[in-house]
């Protein structure tokens, strides 16, 4: 049958659909066309009259004892196909197991018919069953003791090791990530096994990372059919980080069911080795908190209009908390100062963007606050990006200026001065000037922007840029 089912590929879908429609009414179709879902061989959007002219006959010749078999492909269709025609062929095969279960049992056997029945069935009962080996090791089993312990190395390599002896891709990529790198190839391998080591979160996620073989980074945009589907699917178990810019926010149209996905696989328990929600909004953020406290250690907040910052609850839930990231759209940027001063005392890395100058926010903070990383931008017409750090003289003793934006040139050489306009003398003792290229921010890491030096053609404004530097800081 899979051999059967591989030929319906050879030519166009329209004619496949006439060969399905053509199939008698032999009970052996139902096995073809399982292996027809276990091996799709067409995805377009154009190729539904197919998917439903094979539905058409499933849902004709299974029987009850199908529906068990119907309903696992239902589960793996967004798997098989991670498009919206997976989603929507998991749901057919959902509604197909429903009906079929609901058909009344075959009336039963009599007469001549019954006795032969009870013939044949002693018969087969006198034979010895198929022996099984209960120490056989299945990847299924490796892959339960990852999920079971996800941050654990040693389950991730003995799976890694299983799969290598096989030949199996997936193997390699274990063994590359915990060994010697090579981006490329690792690239390579997660184009190939995403599918497989994602299930059903291929359908969801616009973009992961793969760490020691396995999602460890995953961001969520414009899937909002696929979110109420993957809330507790296993994969989520090894991903560190969560990262959206769909949560609905205050003052934007609310999409309530998008809302609810959202919450629910971030609430959900299978989020065992989650450490990093980034693009959360206020409103959510403090009800998960209110829930009970997570031990998440950076978390990026995504504001909508007029939403209330509950600073001091948040810390007090997140006593793990260290990188913290919020940029202000109104007018609380003096009351959030105050509130992060007072209760962030565990934070080693702040990002903020604010009204407020730079000259407003630093000695409050150096002062209250132990960081040893500040990410600030100011609202203004260059959004001019800072970054400092600790060096000799003490904690955010060193300015980096991200001298880059989108644009690909430097920031005019005024307008970073005037970025550092009213800085006490001697507050910064070191400068620096590195372009940065700001990225899709949709790929680009949240805290880790990589870094892009100026050709020679931008090397005179970015000494120019410089100098101005040195006459703001005295």
């Amino acid at each position: 049958m899979p051999r059967l089912a591989a030929s319906f590929a050879a030519g166009s879908s329209k004619h496949a659909t006439e060969r399905i429609e053509a199939l008698g009414d032999d009970p052996r179709v139902v096995q073809l066309l399982f292996a027809l879902f276990d091996s799709p061989p067409y995805s377009a959007e154009t190729t539904r009259p197919f998917w439903r002219a094979a539905l058409a006959r499933l849902e004709a010749l299974a029987g009850p004892a199908d529906v068990p078999a119907i309903e696992a492909r239902s589960e793996q269709a967004m798997t098989r196909i991670p498009t919206a025609v997976g989603i929507w062929l998991g749901n057919q095969l959902g509604k197909v197991a429903k009906r079929v279960a609901e058909r009344p049992d075959p009336a039963p056997l009599d007469g001549d018919d019954a006795e032969a029945a009870d013939a044949l069935e002693a018969a087969l009962g006198g034979l010895p069953a198929a022996p099984g080996d209960a120490s056989v090791v299945t990847e299924a089993d490796l892959l339960a003791a990852v999920y079971a312990d996800p941050q654990a190395d040693g389950p991730r390599r003995i799976f890694g090791d299983f799969l290598l002896d096989r030949g199996d891709p997936w193997g390699e990529l274990v063994a590359l990530q915990y060994g010697a790198r090579d981006p490329a190839r690792e690239a390579a391998l997660v184009r190939d096994v995403g599918p497989r080591a994602l299930g059903p979160l291929a359908a969801a996620l616009n973009d992961v990372r793969f760490d020691r073989g396995f999602p460890d980074w995953a961001s969520v945009w414009r899937a909002k059919v696929a979110l109420p589907k993957v809330v507790g699917v296993e994969p989520w178990r090894t991903v560190r980080t969560f990262r959206t810019v769909m949560w609905p926010r205050q003052g934007y149209a609310l999409d309530r069911q998008a809302e609810k996905a959202l919450r629910a696989i971030v609430d959900h328990e299978v989020m065992t080795s989650l450490e990093a929600v980034v693009g959360i909004t206020p409103t959510a953020l403090t009800d998960l908190l209110a829930a009970r406290p997570r031990t998440w250690r950076h978390v990026a907040v995504r504001p909508g209009r007029d939403e209330a910052l509950d600073l001091p609850a948040w810390f007090a839930a997140l006593p793990a908390l260290r990188d913290f990231a919020l940029p202000l759209l109104d007018q609380q940027d003096d009351a959030v100062l105050a509130s992060l001063c007072a209760h962030g005392g565990d934070l080693r890395t702040l990002e903020v963007t604010t009204a407020l100058s730079l000259a407003a926010w630093l000695p409050a903070l150096r002062e209250a606050l132990s960081l040893e990383t500040l990410r600030f931008t100011q609202h203004n017409p260059h959004g001019i990006g800072m970054r400092l750090d600790a060096g000799p003289e003490g904690p955010l003793t060193v300015l980096t200026i991200e001298a880059m934006p989108a644009s690909g040139k430097p920031y005019p050489a005024k307008a970073v001065a005037g970025a550092l306009a009213g800085l006490p003398p001697g507050m910064v003792r070191e400068v620096r000037l590195t372009a940065v290229r700001l990225g899709d921010s949709f790929h680009a890491p949240d805290l880790d922007r990589p870094p892009l030096l100026p050709d020679d053609a931008q090397r005179a404004t970015v000494q120019r840029a410089v100098e101005a530097v040195g006459a703001a800081l005295g």
